[in-house]
């Protein structure tokens, strides 16, 4: 049996009390009989969901899935969400970076098909505004050592308590988020779990270890490498490097990395050169802080000739075709005079490095496994993994909005004002100035709705220049709400304040308080035009 929201009254009355029984009343709405059927149904089979096509073969996962998006009414539009689901997010001319419904988008990183990353919790806000303000911060020391981020960004988790235990979330911060027996996983803490997909700090290292990881963060800084302490100092850098090379265990035997960084290859008996492993000597040459002639490294022509190349590397063909590239690898791996005859660059490449009956698992020489492992040409092409809370977090998101939907039928300005904040705040997490942000309101059907009518606007506004009607919400929103920024209204007493007008405003009857739109329209488009003299 459906669950049927229950409003005993409207305007702001009847927010009151649906606000005072939300939780109640969802809880009741997600165990009726259609929802917790729709909901269980695609926590059991998005596992399976692998491609679009699989996605778009189940009617029921594909409802959800567009549901937790507010684009339900799509749901019979199988041509279009496949396009969307195929766009390649990293093309900004792509179907989905080009609409300007900001849904399409997010529905389709959420499931990023089209990407190498695979499926993520982009639509989660908290997420969204930690990845959004702190993008620079490449590893957990990063965050960990500076008080004022760390603070702000367990607060937005609300982990405030938990700020004077560095080692524990240096833990949380490192776990591997596709390993259910992951420190984060095991601890069974949505909100650490939340923490850790915001950065993935995991997936950033191993991208950084990759060929062009490793050419994209030491482009802009190889240069300024000049000695061994310049490249131990920083371990984000060491972290790549030695990663590129397989070597990432000897990580913090500082004084050891010095000795090989150190060495003059052109010595036999430098220390580099007597290790048995030959990594090592590849790896002091790719910096060549050792070197006597003061040459530069091989690393510096290894980045060059990746940078200089716009796209990335699918197949062993496009490294062989490439000579620059070719020849900087074997040069970067230490591999130009030694590769065998009979196990030339391409068999290598092709190699899968995760399969221990592989060529580059039975040779000896590891240089192989690592030149092989930094370009990942061989892999198999994994299925999609979905990480931990996926199906939770979309089905609550399509409770949500299936809940709203239900209000609104029984009174569609308690829907909006139910959906106002989270609108709200994912339009402000785009970012942009407050211009930008602003017109993205006037374009938004229920935002649009919202401060129009809070603000005593009528429906005519639309027919004057766009840039009058900025000037005109944005005046409004100053005199009414005394708020010079649309993030303003993201505070709790303006979000409030901004809610309370509206249901009051939309209670009034059009015909009451008010003069014709149209006079309405002509005295605000009169007032623009003076104010633009």
């Amino acid at each position: 049996m459906t669950y049927v929201p229950v409003l005993p009254a409207s305007g702001f009355a009847g927010w009151s009390y649906l606000n005072r029984t939300l939780d109640t009343q969802q809880a009741s709405f997600a165990r009726g009989g259609l929802v917790a059927r729709e909901t269980a149904g695609f926590a059991d089979k998005i596992k399976g969901i692998e491609s679009v096509d699989d996605l778009m073969k189940d009617r029921q996962v594909l409802k959800v899935a567009l549901g937790a998006f507010g684009l339900g009414e799509d749901l019979d539009n199988r041509a279009f969400i496949r396009r969307v689901l195929e766009s390649d997010l990293t093309d900004p001319t792509s179907l989905a970076n080009r609409l300007s419904d900001k849904r399409y988008l997010d529905l389709a990183r959420t499931f990023n098909f089209a990407g190498e990353a695979g499926p993520s919790l982009a639509h989660v806000a908290t997420a969204e505004a930690a990845q959004s303000q702190l993008a620079d911060v490449a590893t957990p020391d990063d965050l960990l050592s500076n008080g004022s981020l760390l603070r702000a960004t367990l607060r937005q988790f609300n982990l405030e308590d938990m700020e004077g235990n560095t080692y524990f979330l240096q833990q949380v911060l490192e776990s591997d988020l596709s390993d259910e027996t992951s420190f984060v996983n095991r601890l069974g803490d949505p909100r650490l779990v939340e923490l850790a997909q915001a950065f993935d700090f995991q997936q950033k290292a191993e991208l950084s270890k990759s060929a062009v990881g490793f050419a994209a963060l030491f482009e802009d800084r190889i240069d300024s490498l000049t000695s061994a302490d310049d490249l131990l100092e920083d371990r984000a850098l060491l972290q790549s490097a030695l990663g590129l090379f397989g070597l990432e265990d000897r990580i913090d035997d500082t004084s050891f990395l010095r000795d090989v960084l150190e060495s003059d290859l052109y010595d036999d008996a430098s220390f580099a050169n007597t290790l048995d492993d030959k990594r090592w000597a590849a790896f002091s040459d790719a910096f060549a802080f050792g070197d006597p002639y003061e040459e530069p490294g091989t690393a510096a022509k290894f980045i060059e000739v990746l940078s200089e190349r716009e796209a990335g590397f699918e197949t062993a063909s496009d490294v062989m075709a490439n000579v620059p590239v070719r020849l900087a690898t074997l040069d970067l791996f230490g591999l130009t005079n030694e590769t065998p005859d009979n196990n030339p660059l391409r068999l290598v490449l092709e190699q899968d490095p995760a399969d221990p009956n592989s060529l580059v698992n039975l040779l000896d020489d590891k240089r192989y496994l690592a030149m092989s492992r930094a370009f990942g040409l061989g892999e198999p092409d994994a299925p999609p993994s979905y990480p931990p809370g996926f199906a939770e977090a979309i089905t609550q998101s399509y409770i949500d909005h299936q809940f709203e939907i239900a209000v609104g039928e029984s009174d569609n300005n308690m829907r909006l004002a139910l959906a106002l904040e989270r609108e709200l705040d994912t339009l402000v997490g785009r970012g942009g100035s407050d211009n930008a942000m602003w017109f993205r309101v006037m374009g938004s059907e229920p935002l649009r709705a919202v401060f129009q009518t809070a603000m005593g606007l009528p429906d005519s506004l639309a027919q004057i220049d766009v840039d009058q009607q900025l000037s005109i919400f944005q005046a409004r929103a100053e005199r009414q709400f005394g708020v010079d920024s649309l993030k303003d209204f993201l505070e709790p007493d303006k979000m409030n304040e901004l809610r309370r007008r509206f249901l009051a405003m939309s209670s009034l009857s059009n015909d009451a308080g008010f003069a014709s739109s149209t006079s309405i329209a002509a005295t605000l488009l009169a007032s623009a035009q003076q104010q633009r003299r």
